[in-house]
């Protein structure tokens, strides 16, 4: 069974002008074509500063259902083009009523969390187990993080929820620093932040 993970093209090489040919997306660079690729295994184009595209390759996306999405040179927002959407508006309807009731958004929004900060301890978990010299320096984290989870249970508001999940992710970034595998001096993980010990 053959899976298809459809990709993103970023196009980021200043004066591109992107194509359609035929059933292809040419990347062109003063005339000069430095990518081909197959339309299909798009899923979604960002360009970047000043890139052109083409009006039958934007078209083409938009029947596709390929986003087209426009930065600046400095990789600020400016515009997406998606075409149709299609959408369930009894979803929609009982998303919106699921504002209403903080309860079941707090008790969602826990599981978000609770997920990140197994993820994290899973990544610091793994690097005790690959670089056992780190392994007394990220043991005390993989602690704090078990107390987190701990946490999770015991808040009452998301205001609450948001305070675990930010001293879960201090706790992680500070610990992060370990994780980088380089031999120059230069080149280091610096983490600053605030944080309190969520109750």
């Amino acid at each position: 069974m053959i899976k298809v993970l459809l990709n993103t093209l970023y196009v980021q090489t200043q004066q591109s002008y992107l194509r359609l040919d035929h059933e292809t997306i040419v990347v062109e660079v003063e005339g000069t074509k430095t990518l081909q690729v197959p339309i299909h295994h798009i899923g979604a184009i960002v360009m970047f500063g000043h890139v052109s595209i083409s009006p039958y390759l934007l078209g083409k996306c938009v029947n596709q259902g390929i986003s087209v999405i426009w930065y600046d040179v400095y990789g600020r927002f400016l515009a997406r083009a998606t075409g149709r959407t299609s959408g369930n508006v009894l979803l929609r309807r009982a998303q919106h009523q699921l504002l209403e009731d903080e309860q079941r958004m707090l008790h969602i929004a826990s599981r978000f969390v609770s997920g990140k900060i197994r993820n994290s301890k899973n990544v610091l978990q793994r690097a005790m187990r690959d670089y056992p010299e780190q392994r007394s320096r990220l043991e005390q984290s993989v602690k704090q993080l078990d107390q987190s989870l701990r946490n999770i249970s015991k808040q009452t508001t998301l205001d609450e929820l948001r305070g675990v999940e930010g001293y879960a992710s201090s706790v992680y970034f500070e610990a992060f620093a370990s994780l980088i595998r380089s031999d120059e001096d230069g080149f280091f993980f610096l983490y600053s932040a605030v944080a309190e010990t969520a109750a």
